[in-house]
């Protein structure tokens, strides 16, 4: 079962609401991702930890900023399913624990935020690439900066999860 679908598999609409609007995507990928992130962020109202929300606010930004991004998406695509899989093992570990959540997790939501927060700068770069010899300048840059947040996205996704392995 890959990332996406285990990610897809744990939500549904909150009780007595029909499902959260969806932006039509170009990338079929893109709108389901979208779509777990809405729902999570609905629901991160309740929790009392306004940082978890403000990390899960952070996330549905890069998705949205990946929509807006007209080359390239795909490449994305790994990058946005990682993405969703941390946000899937917060909102676990956040129905199972509540209020006894670990400092551990906030600081690293506090990490997620901050790889985020650089991820949103490299999506601003390629949406602003609009020339073929910008976007030739540019793409070795900007592939070489999604990689590196790849691998940090990856890193956190690990320590989640492993954080959360030790919660059970």
């Amino acid at each position: 079962m890959s990332a996406h679908s285990t990610t897809m598999a744990v939500f549904s609409s909150p009780p007595g609401k029909g499902p959260l609007p969806v932006s039509k995507s170009k990338s079929a990928w893109l709108g389901p991702i979208i779509m777990t992130v809405q729902v999570v962020t609905a629901s991160a109202g309740l929790v009392p930890f306004p940082y978890v929300k403000g990390v899960l606010e952070t996330v549905k930004t890069v998705l949205e900023a990946v929509e807006k991004v007209k080359k390239n998406r795909d490449i994305l695509k790994e990058l946005c399913e990682d993405i969703a899989e941390i946000t899937s093992i917060v909102k676990d570990k956040l129905s199972a624990y509540g209020n006894n959540v670990a400092e551990e997790m906030v600081c690293q939501c506090k990490e997620f935020d901050i790889v985020l927060q650089d991820v949103l700068v490299v999506l601003h770069k390629m949406q602003k690439t609009r020339s073929l010899f910008k976007e030739m300048l540019r793409s070795s840059s900007i592939m070489d900066d999604i990689m590196k947040y790849q691998e940090k996205i990856k890193k956190l996704q690990s320590n989640f999860m492993v954080d959360s392995d030790f919660m059970n």
